[in-house]
């Protein structure tokens, strides 16, 4: 025998046949790769995983990301009804609010809560005076303001926890708002987006 016909007889002799799976096998192989996408090779660690990321989700957003949908025009232009934002809850747990900030408030509880700007602090002497905002005297530009309005309050010096707050939108007489004087452990948090 030549060289050449021995090869031959050995790569034919080496050669793996190879089947097409039946249905069955089809079927079985396609339920086990659904099972380890759905729960991983190792059920325990893929339990696991999913309930530390539970409970990590409900600290985020029970107490550092509080979600907000805003419900109304009282912020008007800056937010606008229906709009979905998130509130930073820890933003105030080594400082305190500033003029100017956006915050949510608490009223009955985390379901039902304000979203208003604080445009006075602890100590302040705040009113209304024609539309303008007046703190210790001295009238406070607001370049957030699109409609003015007429408001002219009575003169209230705020106390040592005290925030007074409005919305953005003072185009309706001020007795229609939600403002006034808060406590600052009703502030949950200041705005983010």
């Amino acid at each position: 025998m030549h060289r050449a016909e021995v090869a031959k007889r050995n790569v034919v002799r080496d050669t793996i046949r190879v089947e097409a799976p039946t249905d069955q096998q089809a079927k079985a192989r396609g339920a086990n790769w659904l099972l380890i996408f759905l729960i991983g090779r190792h059920p325990v660690r893929t339990l696991i995983r999913a309930g530390l990321l539970a409970a990590f989700c409900i600290v985020i957003f029970r107490h550092a990301l509080l979600p907000v949908v805003v419900s109304g025009d009282s912020m008007y232009p800056a937010y606008r009804n229906g709009q979905l934002g998130f509130a930073n809850g820890l933003a105030y747990a080594r400082a305190e609010p500033q003029r100017g900030d956006v915050v949510v408030i608490e009223m009955t509880g985390r379901s039902a809560m304000y979203l208003k700007r604080v445009l006075a602090l602890p100590g302040d002497e705040v009113r209304f005076s024609n539309g303008a905002l007046l703190v210790n005297g001295q009238v406070v530009n607001e370049p957030y303001i699109e409609v003015n309005g007429t408001w002219t309050t009575a003169s209230e010096t705020l106390g040592p926890h005290d925030y007074f707050v409005a919305g953005d939108n003072r185009s309706g007489p001020w007795q229609w708002h939600a403002m006034g004087v808060v406590d600052r452990d009703q502030i949950a948090g200041r705005i983010l987006f």
